[in-house]
């Protein structure tokens, strides 16, 4: 049959449900998941097409199960001023296959405030025939005792636009599955859409990709790591990274790298399983690493929470923040003049909710050419980063933009930041290599771009330190069944100490039978510390 709209679970008892069963073939334009606690569920052979949108509306207290059977639509779960996808218990994929009728980057959209779509054993299978939609909102989790997957199916795009948690496999079985950090995050830092510990699997014909992109001094915003890829085409997949990074654990099959990113085969450091494949890097960088064992550093008020902390909305407003000598509440932090300190929501220096803190409700602040610093202690030598949100001064209608702020580490600039945009945006500063010890850590700001009423001023918080140790050897990932090939223009960083053993060494076209090869032979090609170690042919023994 067909109907313009259906409103499932529309003030029903709880235990009601509405089922779409055997064979049933049902047309809507709007199919509406209501108010209060029916179970709606697709099940079996049934062939449910929306016309328009499916929707969680008006309570948004029905569930959703999808069981079987398909469900072509264009859009499932709608954002828009009237909660319409918010689903207050979660949608959950047991075998349903659904299909989208039409290109969209809002295909999925699930507000933030519903609970997490779960993937049950029947898998949540997406079938995005020739079109390209993404998953936004809210990601999925795995539901508890469950192995099941998600499924791509269908010669189009699948964009991966939101953390995902769940455990179970990823299947790309048709078209190209893109991890998409550009759509996620286009100026913010972030790591990860799938949980570390996944496994994703291509099949014949399909691809992976993984999109991010790149902060005003180019670099990397967006990483994502894998415990295992695998390539089930004995042809070889395609794989590319553009402006990201895609770390696995272990690599499996033939694999071709495209785009400009960096593709990393990395040793967990858990025994893990040896590179017995083949891969050939056509563009970009392909990156080889140690095992490392991850830091984090202990930051005092990281966020800026005085003991005690400011008065909240009082007046003047200027008494709601501390400045130089008397910013005394975040023992370890050093304000250098009255044009630093830290501040409480709402005053002088934040008085629009978009400048109000991200993490509690204080932060710091550095305003024209004034610093602040802390010491800290580095308890191993090792590589570090530094994350930290900021946000432009707000007052009297005024964003207070164009302000530089130079990180500096032992009297090193480590990184530099203008700050233009208004609103919090997450930095991400490599440090470097740093010795173990204790050394400061100094944000210094600078007047030297026109600002308005001359007067940048920028806000801190959150502020984290994390690192890893020098790199150890990869006998681990070592094995005369591996090949190498290496095209012309492409580049590869061995992150490790001693050599990485390969059955087979192709360079710029050259096959390279024994010996070890690395930036001393060919700089154009290697960089780093380690080698690469082409098997030999053995030796000939003649006897006459």
């Amino acid at each position: 049959g067909h109907m313009r709209k259906l409103a499932c679970g529309y003030e029903t008892v709880d235990g009601c449900n509405v089922v779409f069963g055997e064979s049933c073939a049902f047309t809507v334009d709007w199919l509406d998941m209501a108010g209060s606690n029916a179970v709606v569920s697709i099940t079996n052979n049934a062939f449910v097409s929306v016309g328009n949108e499916l929707r969680f509306v008006d309570g948004n207290a029905s569930q959703l199960s999808l069981d079987g059977g398909r469900v072509r639509l264009p859009v499932l779960g709608v954002a828009n001023a009237n909660n319409q996808h918010l689903s207050l218990r979660p949608l959950l994929f047991n075998g349903t296959v659904l299909e989208a009728v039409r290109s969209t980057d809002l295909f999925m959209n699930l507000s933030e405030a519903s609970a997490a779509p779960l993937i049950r054993n029947g898998g949540a299978i997406f079938d995005t025939m020739a079109n390209e939609v993404a998953i936004r909102g809210k990601g999925f989790a795995q539901a508890p005792g469950s192995t099941g997957a998600l499924v791509k199916l269908g010669s189009g795009m699948l964009k991966i636009a939101t953390p995902m948690s769940y455990s179970g496999a990823t299947l790309v079985s048709n078209g190209t599955l893109r991890l998409d950090f550009a759509l996620a995050s286009p100026s913010n830092a972030l790591d990860n859409l799938l949980a570390p510990e996944s496994a994703v699997k291509v099949s014949v014909g399909a691809a992976l990709e993984v999109v991010g992109a790149t902060n005003a001094v180019g670099e990397l915003l967006h990483r994502q790591t894998l415990r295992r890829l695998v390539s089930e085409d004995a042809e070889g997949v395609d794989v590319r990274v553009a402006e990201a990074e895609l770390a696995v654990n272990t690599l499996d099959g033939v694999w071709r790298k495209l785009g400009l990113g960096t593709l990393a085969l990395t040793d967990s450091g858990d025994g893990g399983m040896p590179f017995t494949g083949a891969l050939t890097v056509s563009e970009g960088l392909f990156a080889v690493r140690g095992a490392r064992t991850q830091v984090t550093l202990d930051v005092p008020y990281a966020g800026f929470e005085s003991d005690p902390l400011l008065p909240a909305g009082v007046v003047p407003s200027t008494d709601m923040d501390r400045r130089g000598t008397a910013a005394t509440g975040c023992p370890g932090w050093t304000f250098t003049s009255g044009d630093a300190g830290y501040q409480r929501n709402g005053s002088y220096f934040s008085t629009t909710a978009l400048a109000h803190a991200p993490e509690g409700v204080q932060t710091a602040f550095v305003r024209k050419n004034a610093s602040m610093q802390v010491a800290l202690v580095f308890p191993v030598t090792g590589s570090y980063t530094l994350t930290f949100a900021r946000c432009p001064r707000y007052y009297n209608a005024i964003w207070y933009t164009n302000h530089v702020v130079r990180v500096l580490l032992a009297d090193s600039v480590r990184g530099t930041v203008t700050v233009t945009q208004i609103g919090y945006r997450t930095e991400r500063v490599p440090l470097g290599h740093v010795t173990a010890g204790t050394h400061i850590l100094k944000f210094q700001g600078s007047a030297e771009l026109p600002a308005p009423s001359s007067d940048p001023c920028t806000l801190i918080d959150d502020v984290r330190l994390s690192g890893a140790t020098d790199a150890a050897g990869v006998d681990a990932l070592s094995s005369d069944a591996s090949a190498l090939t290496i095209e012309t223009g492409a580049r590869v960083a061995l992150d490790y100490p001693g050599a990485l053993s390969v059955g087979e060494l192709v360079i710029n076209g050259v096959r390279y039978v024994g010996g070890r090869y690395g930036a001393a032979t060919h700089p154009e090609v290697f960089s780093g510390t380690g080698v690469v170690k082409s098997k030999s042919p053995g030796t000939a023994l003649i006897l006459k």
